[in-house]
């Protein structure tokens, strides 16, 4: 993979120019992500829909790459400070970054275990806050992730710490309350799993029957009320979505090679009709990350399936012919045309699929290229060259 650049000084001009062209670069046009005019991420002529090339954007701020790389900092000494600055300097390394970024698909973009968000999906991120004024003690809750689907249990992590060192007093009350539209709906006994002097742990995996989950509102909370010796009650609530899947994974079809892209169908079950996302990661049959890949399908009610592809390009950057491991997906349904919110469906628990892979050699030398990647990349080499060279 590519080295990073070299940091540069620059003035608040620049910088402001910098931030500009970012904010140009990334920005999406949602009336064609919200287009159902096509089932696949390419036209009928090859070339991506423009909002698959938004997506590139959004997978290259995931991956590090050529929105992260370019690091505004200030002047550390006087010489520094009094050196005129050529602003054209960051954004030739803007370009050449991001140059290297639009060789691969957004459809099948290089994976590493750098990229947190993508290698875990649903992540729910709680926040720990304090007990107290003081920030002796402090506490966490957690849920397993922050979408659920009806007829699975709802895990709950509660985490007490002692930020010092001294022990934690003992508990005196708890109380752990599910919330639907703020009411309490169940209250959930807690067990204590974990009970040392500076750390306890309280989990519970709570089952709601189906006749109450389908009286329930999408999103959940979770409530804790609770009470040290000698300290005064405190709460804390954590929100999360319990819904029923709009479609389902139920499997993949035979994997082939198709020109440059390895091609694997997914294999949906689809409640609601409309435009589709799923994205997915391939790691090599050892856990190596390889390639994230997104495809999205308008999709019927029913059976279906979600063309999803790697490009050899990316393949060949990781070494990568196989075999893999796929798994980590993420199925969403795309909010209307007309607006609205999107869903979110479901695959079996932890699946994971084997794709045999086939030889690099067997693929089409087919490099990738999109025109409106192109175009911002031309805008980018514009600016980063000397005032004097600049065109009309």
């Amino acid at each position: 993979m590519r080295t990073p650049p070299k940091k540069y000084i620059i003035t608040a001009v620049a910088a402001a120019a910098v931030v500009v062209t970012f904010l140009w670069l990334s920005k999406t046009d949602e009336s064609d992500t919200n287009s159902s005019a096509t089932n696949n991420s390419t036209s009928e002529n090859g070339l991506l829909n423009p909002a698959d090339a938004s997506e590139a954007e959004r997978l290259a701020r995931s991956n590090g790459s050529a929105y992260d790389s370019l690091r505004i900092e200030k002047s550390t000494t006087a010489e520094d400070t009094k050196r005129p600055v050529d602003p054209s300097m960051a954004f030739a390394a803007m370009a050449q970054d991001y140059k290297q970024l639009i060789k691969f698909p957004p459809y099948s973009m290089p994976l590493s275990e750098n990229n947190h968000d993508l290698l875990n999906p649903y992540e729910f991120v709680p926040t720990k806050r304090p007990m107290d004024n003081d920030n002796k003690f402090s506490f966490e809750l957690k849920v397993s992730r922050y979408v659920l689907f009806h007829g699975s249990p709802i895990p709950i992590n509660l985490t007490l710490t002692s930020n010092q060192n001294e022990a934690l007093p003992e508990v005196q009350s708890l109380k752990v309350d599910l919330l639907n539209a703020g009411t309490s709906v169940a209250t959930v006994p807690m067990a204590l799993t974990t009970n040392e002097s500076r750390k306890k742990v309280y989990t519970a995996n709570y089952l709601p029957s189906t006749a109450e989950a389908a009286q329930w509102k999408p999103e959940l909370s979770i409530r804790v009320n609770i009470k040290l010796q000698g300290r005064q009650e405190t709460g804390l609530v954590e929100s999360f979505q319990y819904i029923q899947p709009v479609a389902k994974v139920t499997g993949i079809g035979p994997e082939k090679v198709e020109g440059p892209n390895l091609y694997i169908p997914f294999l949906m079950d689809t409640k609601q009709a409309g435009r589709y996302k799923v994205e997915a990661n391939l790691f090599t049959a050892n856990g190596t990350p390889v390639s994230h890949l997104v495809g999205r399908a308008s999709l019927a009610a029913g059976a279906g399936t979600m063309p999803m592809r790697v490009h050899v390009v990316t393949l060949k950057e990781k070494q990568a012919p196989g075999p893999y491991i796929l798994k980590d997906i993420l199925v969403q349904r795309l909010p209307d045309e007309l607006g609205g919110d999107g869903a979110y469906g479901s695959s079996p628990a932890d699946a994971e699929y084997k794709i045999k892979g086939f030889p690099l050699e067997k693929y089409s030398n087919e490099k990738f290229t999109d025109p409106v990647l192109q175009e911002k990349l031309k805008f980018l080499e514009q600016l980063a060259l000397p005032p004097q060279e600049k065109t009309e």
